[in-house]
């Protein structure tokens, strides 16, 4: 993680001490891992945190039986308990790239995409 600002780490530090509080909801394992005693909560923010970059896997979700092709994809979209809206428009072929310069030695750091995406320049090129 890199940033300017100490917000930011607060609220990670909050996520990872909310996965460590029992819960009394219902349980449900990490399909990745197998760590079991999850509430959905708890799954929601431990299945990015932990698992990013692992390899997408056909597998029947153990929250509706239905099977899915990139199980975080689909736990995101379909039962995230923050229930962000869902876009119906068409689709939308946008990305973002970041990159920082280090002045002192001209090193440079591509921020990670999540979901295994990679990394890749429009074109090949930058503008």
């Amino acid at each position: 993680m890199v940033t300017a600002t100490i917000k930011p780490i607060r609220d990670v530090l909050q996520q990872l001490i909310s996965l460590a509080q029992p819960s009394s909801k219902t349980k449900y394992a990490c399909l990745y891992c197998k760590w079991p005693s999850f509430s959905l909560e708890q799954l929601c923010i431990h299945v990015p945190l932990y698992h990013t970059n692992e390899q997408e896997f056909s597998v029947k979700c153990n929250l509706c039986q239905r099977p899915t092709h990139n199980y975080a994809v689909h736990l995101h979209d379909e039962h995230n308990p923050e229930q962000h809206p869902r876009s119906i428009a068409g689709p939308l072929y946008a990305f973002s790239l970041v990159v920082c310069r280090r002045k002192r030695d001209n090193c440079f750091l591509v921020v990670q995409e999540s979901g295994s995406m990679g990394f890749w320049l429009p074109g090949g090129r930058v503008e």
